[in-house]
């Protein structure tokens, strides 16, 4: 099913993404040196797509 939001997969891929980016990221430079913007960027999406999924980066873990 798509809507203007995009399909349920698509939705879920850029989550993946976002989640895979920080764990990444988090083991290159630490999770408190880490911040959104820099997961959010390699994960290529917007900061504000990463707050639709997760209340924080601490969510993430």
């Amino acid at each position: 099913m798509s809507s203007e939001y995009g399909s349920f997969y698509e939705l879920e891929d850029k989550k993946r993404k976002i989640s895979q980016a920080a764990v990444e990221l988090f083991a290159k430079k630490s999770f408190s040196q880490t911040t959104v913007k820099e997961f959010t960027i390699q994960a290529g999406v917007g900061k504000g797509t990463f707050y639709n999924y997760f209340d924080s980066k601490v969510s993430l873990l």
